[in-house]
């Protein structure tokens, strides 16, 4: 009661992020927060439990900016993973403003933030969003060109998940006006730049966009490294039978896409290696149908001597539930006998009487 009395002090003032933090994550142990204040060991132990924060979820959450400088570094700076899915930001400067103060950030998800397009990228943009090993921009129709532009600061890009941003073609303008300029060879000039701004990436999501012919994703062939593919979604009719690149390609998916020529696929790195005695993956057979269940079996029909004992004790039965003056007679010669095979009493004059001592 007395805790309850006293005149809590003003909680210092937070960001938006951090509140939102806070909100959703805060640890109190007792009834003492009060109007946004905390009262001795609980305020301490709430700020130590968000210092611990490493994995931080706040989609929809109505987060606009950093707020106060430092504040974010001061309440939960260990965050390694972010997700700011679907909150109202449109500029690159507030998120820098909150990357700058997470220097273990490695995981971003901006999906569905309708960012802004750079024209260049801002001095401090590398050094603040240089260690990402994962980035999310899904549903930001962004375009693919801009997106390179982004990762180039970003040398350690591992996965990139870029689904449903309408991308048609994975070719930059850039690379094709400068290899039109130079009297170069196109291809190669597409493939070297995104081997410059994508060098470590290795899993790259292209789910739901609108890629309508193999041409448009040809110019991944070049990547080093880029194991899993997921064009799911798509428009894609057919491959190439003559495949070029893709040498470290382990996974693709196609899922959703309107293929007519299965036997394109075969050839793929990515496709499945059939063994010695397997056919291609266009020749297969459809698997066999498991068989059906076998029948219960039949009962055997009821021998002769079977079909008598039954009748025998149908008849006893009947007898001794419809007789009751057969079932008197059993049990009266039952007694008869059971007192016929007592002893007979001895009477009083043939009784021995011990002399007394």
């Amino acid at each position: 009661r007395k805790t309850r009395e006293m005149a809590v002090e003003p909680f210092e003032a937070v960001s938006a992020f951090v509140a939102q933090v806070e909100k959703k994550y805060a640890y109190v142990t007792d009834t003492a927060y009060t109007d946004g204040g905390l009262v001795g060991a609980d305020r301490a132990g709430r700020e130590q439990a968000l210092h611990r924060l490493e994995r931080v979820f706040l989609p929809d959450a109505g987060v606009t900016g950093a707020g106060e400088h430092g504040a974010i570094a001061a309440a939960c700076g260990a965050i390694e993973e972010l997700d700011l899915e679907g909150n109202p930001i449109s500029e690159w400067q507030p998120l820098l403003d909150i990357a700058v103060q997470l220097p273990r950030l490695h995981w971003l998800g901006l999906n569905r933030l309708p960012l802004q397009p750079l024209d260049a990228l801002p001095d401090t943009f590398g050094a603040t969003l240089g260690g990402l090993r994962t980035l999310c921009l899904s549903r930001t129709g962004m375009a693919w060109e801009q997106l390179l532009l982004i990762a180039s600061a970003m040398p350690h890009l591992a996965e990139l998940h870029f689904c449903a941003n309408g991308v048609v073609s994975l070719e930059p303008a850039s690379a094709r006006g400068a290899a039109e300029a130079e009297g170069g060879e196109e291809g190669r000039a597409v493939g070297n730049l995104l081997c410059e701004r994508l060098p470590a990436l290795r899993t790259l999501w292209l789910e739901d966009n609108h890629l309508a012919s193999w041409e448009g994703v040809a110019p991944l062939a070049s990547l080093p490294h880029l194991e899993a593919l997921n064009l799911s979604g798509n428009r894609i009719a057919s491959l190439p039978r003559a495949h070029s690149g893709f040498r470290s390609l382990r996974r693709l998916l196609l899922r959703s896409n309107p293929i007519s020529d299965w036997a394109s696929i075969d050839g793929h790195p990515a496709a499945p290696t059939p063994r010695r005695t397997e056919p291609p993956l266009s020749h297969r057979p459809p698997p066999p149908l498991p068989p059906p269940p076998s029948p219960l079996p039949l009962p055997s029909p009821p021998t002769l001597a079977a079909l008598i004992t039954v009748a025998i004790h149908h008849r006893l039965r009947h007898n001794t539930a419809s007789s009751p003056t057969l079932c008197q007679a059993r049990l009266a010669a039952g007694a008869e006998r059971r007192r016929a095979a007592r002893p007979a009493p001895l009477r009083r004059d043939e009784r021995i009487v011990a002399a007394p001592p």
